[in-house]
């Protein structure tokens, strides 16, 4: 199954070195970009004092109206500040396989 990735960087608080929520991170890039929560990663870096940034890689289904959507969400959200731009690409994905039969 070929679907978007989006991979892009942004400012970490310095709050969020000592009291890091990773589904509450999850959950706020999914509103701002308006894809599942399921497709997002995140991994804070730098922390306390080296540069604090939070990595994010976010996968959802391949529709090119979805994906330009969340690339413009994410260059101008007034609630994350990108370091750089956001990176795309088409990754395949295998599906997990079906459990075992009983």
């Amino acid at each position: 199954v070929l679907m978007n990735k989006l991979s892009f960087s942004y400012a970490a608080s310095e709050e969020q070195c000592y009291f890091f929520d990773d589904a509450a991170e999850r959950a706020k890039l999914s509103d701002i970009l308006e894809v599942p929560v399921a497709g997002v990663e995140v991994i804070l870096h730098g922390c306390p004092d080296h540069g604090r940034t939070i990595d994010a890689d976010v996968a959802f289904e391949r529709n090119v109206t979805m994906r330009e959507r969340a690339i413009w969400s994410a260059e101008n959200s007034a609630e994350i500040s990108l370091f750089g731009r956001v990176e795309w690409e088409e990754v395949a994905v295998v599906p997990p396989p079906p459990p075992p039969p009983s």
